[in-house]
């Protein structure tokens, strides 16, 4: 299997353990990301996570916050580039369900890259944007911070 083919797999996984997320299971996401403390991810409404230290208690609280949710992530119009032990993906990632009571959408910007770790590809930063449609919610959104921070998937 080719190294993007690999990378493919791994993110198809991610997507998968995220929508997993978004029902309350934490687990499949926390074996996909490097344990290290070089690790990012920032998201619209979370703010910027360094380290796994930072990042883990983030996974952790939106599993709980999404006990009983349904609903489903994937990424479209996905571009692979990988040199050496890193890659990185760009693409929309979309999805929409039930997350905790409210019907939502999701469409917006992501990047992802990956670093080859101990013979697999592990999650090691995360940058999501919004689209220009919700661009018009944050004001409306932000006067409750722990809903924004989990309708607009960060992990």
């Amino acid at each position: 299997m080719s190294a993007e083919d690999e990378v493919r797999q791994a993110s198809e996984q991610y997507y998968a353990a995220l929508t997993g997320l978004l029902t309350g299971d934490a687990g499949p996401l926390m074996q996909i990301w490097s344990h290290s403390p070089d690790v990012t991810a920032m998201n619209p409404y979370v703010g910027r996570e360094v380290g796994w230290q930072q990042l883990k208690p983030v996974i952790e609280r939106i599993a709980q916050l999404c006990q009983g949710s349904q609903a489903t992530l994937w990424l479209q119009n996905r571009l692979i580039l990988v040199g050496g032990d890193l890659a990185y993906e760009t693409g929309i990632e979309s999805g929409d369900g039930i997350i905790m009571g409210k019907q939502t959408t999701i469409n917006h910007r992501v990047t992802n890259i990956y670093r080859h770790e101990a013979g697999a590809w592990k999650m090691v930063h995360r940058h999501t944007d919004l689209n220009q449609a919700e661009q018009e919610e944050p004001k409306q959104l932000h006067s409750s911070q722990e809903e924004v921070s989990f309708t607009r998937v960060g992990f």
